[in-house]
């Protein structure tokens, strides 16, 4: 079996599991109806991976199967996306428009900008 499969599965577990930890406890300190907690894991992961990314950029300095293990595995199971896009049209659906617009606008302008901001600060 080829080991990248491998370090991608148990990235992927600990970054589930992170991103899970980290969801209860926004649920038990946020008591307004706003994904706040989608929102932070969705900007910390974009940040990570603007750092893994810009160091890789800046000389190789992680192995191919080390950034696999983390840009792939740890950050594809912690990023939330999906959650994003059903918390939106949940959002939609119950009438909060301008939650989800805000939603929307937060996660897609602010996660561009971290990633771009993290890979400046690795240049």
């Amino acid at each position: 079996m080829d080991r990248t499969i491998l370090y991608v599965g148990i990235g992927g577990f600990a970054g589930s599991i992170l991103r899970y930890l980290i969801s209860l406890l926004f649920a038990r300190y946020i008591l307004i109806p706003f994904p706040f907690a989608t929102l932070a894991v969705n900007l910390l992961g974009c940040f990570a991976i603007g750092l893994v990314l810009g160091l890789t950029e800046r000389g190789g300095m992680l192995e191919p199967e080390m950034r696999t293990l983390i840009v792939v595995g740890i950050l594809g199971g912690f990023t939330t996306f999906s959650a994003f896009s059903y918390e939106t049209i949940r959002l939609l659906q119950e009438g909060a428009f301008a939650y989800a617009g805000v939603n929307i606008l937060l996660n897609v302008v602010l996660g561009l900008a971290t990633t771009y901001f993290a890979m400046t600060l690795t240049r």
